[in-house]
């Protein structure tokens, strides 16, 4: 049974369960094991990456790599388990060594090392010699992405503050697959309030200054937010969870919602100057619209259902949702705007309703 609608994360709700690329990635794991990572990436600013400083910056992030939650393996430069042959022996040590002081002569063996050795050159060090990797393993349990992912990009983070704090001439940044699901909830959520609150705003006073009524922005508000609520609430219903795709289905259905509308009361403030009382404005704007609204509306969401011959379920669950609600839209619009209408007093340049 379902405990309510979760924001999912994760980059494999973009393939269907009959994807055979996912099939056979799964197939891999299942006989290896699942781990995800995350990259942190350090630039220098000014030196190469092969000097003492850096190094030494090097090995902090390598030492806190461990703190990450599930982590389960940090590799970088500095603790590469380098091997080295003298006659019948056979040493294995990092290659820079926590604590050893290192001169020229040293650096300048530990860059000889680095580019000669496959597993560091062009994956954790590149051959420019100004950027390199701390790759942090993370095997995740997976019961709950909505906190797993958050805490280890929290202390990802936590790691950031401190080393910009310890060592500023030297840029770092984060990737892997850990940031990349982080990124898809975070960035959706910021979306809301940086994008879809203020575009919301923006219209909502246009079409205040357009018609001119407060009641009538008002009346189309609520159209918006019940045809939303009501799309979000079938979503639920449908057994969907919110995803990148989804999280622009309010826009979608906002547009819908708004058209209809601004149909209806543009047909109703005519009648109201051409002299017509409210009630006989009202029916008379739903007999003009109703047949093209309907038609729009159904058009539409036979569109939008459309996506459901899309590979990706986030896809094909976007039309369904904005499907739902440009049907809900539509009759709210035809039935809930007339039951405002009567309730409400309008005016117009020439007459007076009540």
């Amino acid at each position: 049974m379902r405990n309510g609608i979760r924001f999912d994360s994760s980059y494999r709700i973009f393939f269907s369960e009959d994807n055979p690329q996912l099939q056979a990635f799964d197939a891999l794991q299942n006989i290896y094991t699942k781990d995800d990572n995350v990259m942190i990436v350090l630039t220098a600013d000014k030196d190469s990456i092969y000097e003492a400083d850096f190094l030494e910056a090097v090995q902090w992030v390598t030492t806190q790599g461990w703190q990450v939650p599930y982590s389960r393996r940090v590799d970088s430069i500095t603790n590469f388990q380098n091997s080295v042959a003298e006659e019948d022996d056979l040493y294995v040590t990092d290659l820079v060594p926590e604590g050893e002081a290192l001169d020229r002569v040293r650096l300048d063996a530990i860059r000889e090392a680095a580019l000669a050795e496959p597993a560091l050159y062009n994956r954790l060090v590149n051959d420019a010699g100004y950027t390199t990797g701390i790759n942090i393993t993370v095997t995740l349990p997976g019961l709950n992405d909505m906190t797993e992912v958050p805490e280890v990009v929290t202390k990802i983070r936590s790691i950031e503050t401190e080393f910009n704090e310890r060592y500023p001439g030297i840029e770092m940044r984060q990737a892997g697959v850990v940031m990349l699901n982080n990124a898809f909830s975070e960035s959706s959520m910021k979306d809301m309030g940086t994008v879809m609150l203020p575009m919301f705003i923006i219209i909502f006073v246009i079409m205040a200054v357009l018609l001119r009524s407060f009641f009538a922005t008002a009346i189309t508000g609520a159209v918006v937010m019940f045809s939303i609520m009501g799309a979000m609430g079938m979503m639920g219903w449908y057994g969907y969870n919110l995803s990148t795709p989804i999280m622009s289905a309010p826009v979608m259905i906002m547009t819908l919602a708004v058209a209809d509308s601004i149909h209806v009361f543009i047909t109703f403030f005519q009648q109201l100057r051409t002299g017509r009382d409210k009630r006989s404005a009202i029916i008379e704007s739903l007999r003009v619209n109703f047949t093209p609204v309907l038609l729009t509306s159904v058009t539409t969401a036979i569109g939008f259902m459309s996506m459901n011959f899309s590979d990706s379920p986030p896809f094909q669950q976007l039309g369904n949702v904005v499907a739902t609600g440009v049907m809900i839209a539509w009759a709210v619009s035809v039935f809930f705007i007339p039951a405002m209408v009567s309730l409400l007093p309008f005016k117009t340049k020439n007459q007076a309703q009540s």
